[in-house]
């Protein structure tokens, strides 16, 4: 008898509670768009969130393991550059050279420097689109965790005697090279001749931008032919594990110290920057996104509330 009423109970309840919508259409239809109004924001929202925070440490996260790099400029930078970083001398080539004849505790010390060009063919065939030309040394491939797919990587002789050789990335094969090796062919970069040693293998994209846009030359024949009095260089120095991190950091700080006549209490005049670091930087910028998403959320749930009352 008991569990008899309790089921009648349950059923006049459901009937009531179908009545009380189908007399009230207009009124059940708004909760219902409130309530998943709310639900879906906070969803979406956070949802967002998480895939935006995903994708930022992934492409930020372009240097190789206890490594950082030795620049001019901070490497993320909203609105116009600082004029305290424009003053700063530039990084040149002898600073690289000493640092690298000084520095005891790194495994690798490396160079590089990134510039467009537009004029790059071969034969009949051109690449339309500005190229990143990339001088660098045979540590940059290994600084920036891209591989070798085919052929040698820039040698020590390269860069020794300023050679006319080139690495490209698969963008630029795609382009050149659709039906045929580029291994020893030669292609032209802003009218000089370059002969193709190796092809990276392919990277992808990061914030939407392609990271196989590409070709590698010596840093000394890209200084030669490429540079201008706004040239600086990048330094890459790559760490023997990460107990020997901060060390080798300090070492290479105080290095650079003493190469650019930095006074004792001064601030550096040169930026140190790691994978980390950048995405602490852009953590900071994002913030105000986040900020922006919870009001969102939070008036989307008062208006779901409002509805159901």
């Amino acid at each position: 008898m008991v569990s008899r009423s309790i089921k009648n109970i349950l059923k006049e309840s459901f009937l009531m509670a179908i009545d009380a919508i189908r007399q009230n259409k207009l009124r059940s239809i708004l909760t219902l768009l409130g309530i998943s109004i709310g639900v879906f924001s906070v969803i979406g929202v956070m949802t967002a969130i998480r895939t935006l925070e995903s994708s930022v440490q992934s492409g930020l996260n372009v240097f190789a393991a206890n490594t950082f790099v030795i620049q001019k400029y901070p490497e993320i930078q909203i609105g116009h550059r600082d004029r305290k970083y424009r003053n700063r001398k530039n990084i040149d080539y002898d600073q690289y050279k000493k640092m690298k004849e000084r520095a005891k505790l790194p495994i690798l010390i490396s160079v590089s420097e990134v510039s467009s060009v537009r004029n790059v063919k071969y034969k009949d065939k051109t690449v339309k689109n500005y190229v990143n030309l990339i001088g660098g040394d045979d540590g940059s491939l290994r600084i920036f965790k891209t591989y070798l797919g085919d052929g040698r990587n820039l040698a020590p002789d390269d860069v020794r005697y300023a050679r006319n050789v080139c690495v490209l990335g698969m963008d630029v094969v795609d382009r050149l090279f659709p039906f045929e090796d580029p291994i020893s062919k030669k292609i032209q970069i802003e009218g000089l001749n370059y002969y193709v040693v190796g092809v990276a293998e392919r990277q992808g994209e990061a914030f939407g931008q392609s990271q196989d846009n590409y070709i590698a030359i010596p840093i000394t024949n890209y200084l030669q032919k490429f540079s201008n009095n706004w040239t600086t260089l990048s330094i890459n120095i790559e760490a023997a594990s990460e107990q020997d991190y901060d060390k080798t950091r300090d070492e290479a700080i105080g290095i650079m110290r003493s190469l650019r006549k930095v006074k004792p209490g001064k601030d550096n005049d040169f930026e140190i920057v790691t994978s980390d670091e950048m995405i602490e930087t852009f953590s900071g910028f994002t913030s105000g996104i986040k900020l922006f998403a919870l009001s969102v959320s939070i008036i989307a749930l008062v208006v779901a509330g409002i509805g159901i009352m």
